[in-house]
């Protein structure tokens, strides 16, 4: 048997044989992984509009709009504005004559003993196709609120004279 630097012929290739298996299966190892999933939630905060954004003016001195049973409508100018610093959508805007617990009129906050409630009608016009986006500070204008006093043949309607029944329009 002829001896090498290393060793015999066999010695050689044993060895190597045993490098490339640990070599092979190191190999093997650092390319393994094990599949996962993952996964991870939160929260984000949405704003709520505040509850007093719509501002609801009136242009027209309600003192010019005289109106008498079965004569006329008072009309008056109506703004709506979003005071809030961002875009609302108008969904509904509403309008009465106010009336007390007892169903008679208010003027200025007060009772007006006598002063019906139901004699009165009111009707908007003018308004938007709603839901209608209005910006920050934007307002919409054009709109008009008739108040009628219909004639009541079969009942004295003298406790409305002379009086300014509260109205109110209601925005959201």
């Amino acid at each position: 048997m002829k001896k090498t630097m290393f060793g015999t012929k066999k010695r050689i290739i044993g060895t190597m044989a045993s490098v490339a298996i640990v070599i092979a299966a190191s190999a093997g190892v650092a390319y393994a992984f094990f599949g996962s999933t993952g996964s991870g939630s939160s929260q984000v905060t949405v704003g709520t509009a505040p509850s007093n954004a719509w501002q609801v003016s009136f242009a027209t001195d309600p003192s010019s709009t005289v109106i008498y049973p079965g004569s006329g409508a008072g009309v008056l100018d109506v703004t709506i504005t979003n005071t809030s610093g961002h875009s609302l959508s108008l969904t509904s805007v509403t309008a009465a004559v106010n009336a007390n617990g007892s169903g008679d009129v208010t003027q200025s906050g007060s009772d007006v003993p006598g002063c019906a409630q139901g004699w009165f009608t009111s009707a908007l016009a003018g308004l938007p196709a709603l839901p209608d986006a209005v910006g920050a500070g934007d307002s919409v204008t054009g709109i008009t609120l008739s108040v009628a006093m219909p004639n009541l043949t079969t009942v004295n309607q003298s406790a409305c004279s002379g009086a300014l029944p509260d109205v109110t329009v209601n925005a959201s």
